[in-house]
């Protein structure tokens, strides 16, 4: 049925009936890596490489590498450094924000030494920190190591937006080459987060050679669907997973290893145009305080989004829904020109200019909008 609150009808550019445009976010994915070739969408892969190994680590106990400095947090993207008590006030309400969630499904907190000695984080009450690892209570390990990860993951996306709102890129004829570059630095951080690889990427420095003997995994019977052998659920079409086997032939170990030794060699001038455009980024931009207060507040506004439900949300997609009596049909729009010719009613745009010239002459301040239904 139409929406009941009023809203602009616009015409749609794909087969010109009159409808609504709505805002809807896909499922969270890694995008594939082959695909990027630019410099935002790479830093938003980035933050999406480390929200998921953060959630990947945080039921983990090995994760537990003693991070005691909060500089720490100003390691990685060092174009921008964020002050002492903002850090103080991001772990306190990552750590809220974190046992908010695990609590509510029965899960036991620990804490890492260095925050339990932290002074800021004397404020959490209630909160248990032991637990038998004998037991088969579900525990989730929260250490500054692992707020590290979640800290990444806000800043590079707060990055990608903030430099793609102010065009602060790298010249597209330049733009591939540089991109491929810091992919050589960041690859084998992201080898063991994409359930697409089917080779174990890390095995490959094995100098055992571990590989030549058969990996294990999970598949469904049903619909071949593979699984991590830490899955412990039902495949996504209801069905049972079992144990499998699998031996990798040598093209396969012979091609993967050859990327492994590519990557490898290439990842120290990765490091240098990774680190040239932090430093050129805080030369040019960062030292203007209006920069500093703008890009922190694009952190603020993507803190909250993600910590609230420790979510991060897929890509954003617009279409034009049309309603005819009880039947709903949308037209995706996927393109930049399906945008563009978006066009309105004349008697719609008319209301528009009544609405703002009442809002200037009387100062309503109520300007009618193109609206947005998330």
């Amino acid at each position: 049925m139409p929406p009941n609150k009023r809203e602009t009808i616009l015409i749609c550019p794909v087969c010109k009936r009159a409808g609504f445009l709505r805002k809807k976010h896909g499922k969270f994915h890694l995008p594939q890596k082959s695909k990027i070739t630019s410099l935002y969408t790479f830093l938003d892969y980035l933050s999406k490489l480390y929200f998921k190994r953060f959630a990947k680590s945080i039921t983990s106990a090995n994760h537990q590498k003693q991070m005691k400095s909060l500089n720490v947090y100003n390691s990685l993207v060092v174009c921008y450094k964020t002050r002492i008590n903002r850090i103080k006030e991001f772990e306190l309400k990552a750590i809220e924000s974190i046992v908010s969630k695990y609590r509510a499904q029965n899960y036991n907190i620990i804490f890492s030494e260095e925050l339990l000695r932290s002074n800021h984080l004397k404020e959490l009450n209630g909160v248990n920190n032991s637990a038998n690892d004998g037991d088969n209570t579900k525990t989730v390990y929260i250490s500054r190591a692992k707020l590290f990860l979640l800290f990444n993951s806000i800043i590079f996306v707060s990055l990608s937006k903030y430099l793609e709102i102010h065009r602060l890129g790298i010249e597209e004829r330049f733009e591939k080459e540089f991109v491929e570059r810091i992919k050589n630095f960041f690859y084998f951080f992201e080898s063991d987060l994409d359930n697409r690889s089917k080779i174990d990427i890390l095995g490959m420095l094995d100098p055992n050679n571990h590989l030549n003997r058969p990996q294990r995994i999970k598949r469904c019977l049903n619909c071949k669907t593979e699984y991590p052998v830490s899955h412990k659920n039902k495949c996504k079409c209801g069905s049972r997973i079992y144990f499998h086997k699998i031996k990798h032939s040598k093209k396969q170990v012979r091609k993967k290893s050859l990327e492994v030794t590519t990557n490898l060699l290439n990842a120290p001038k990765g490091l240098l145009s990774y680190v040239s455009y932090m430093n050129l980024l805080q030369e040019k931009w960062f030292v203007i305080p209006k920069f500093r207060r703008d890009f922190q507040q694009q952190f603020d506004s993507h803190e909250k989004a993600i910590l609230n439900g420790l979510n991060v949300e897929g890509n954003v997609y617009y279409s034009i829904v049309h309603y005819l009596k009880s039947k709903k049909s949308e037209c995706p729009i996927n393109n930049d020109s399906d945008f563009v010719n978006i066009s309105i009613r004349s008697s719609e745009y008319n209301k528009l200019v009544e609405d703002f010239v009442k809002s200037e002459i009387y100062d309503t301040k109520k300007i009618v909008m193109l609206s947005i239904k998330d």
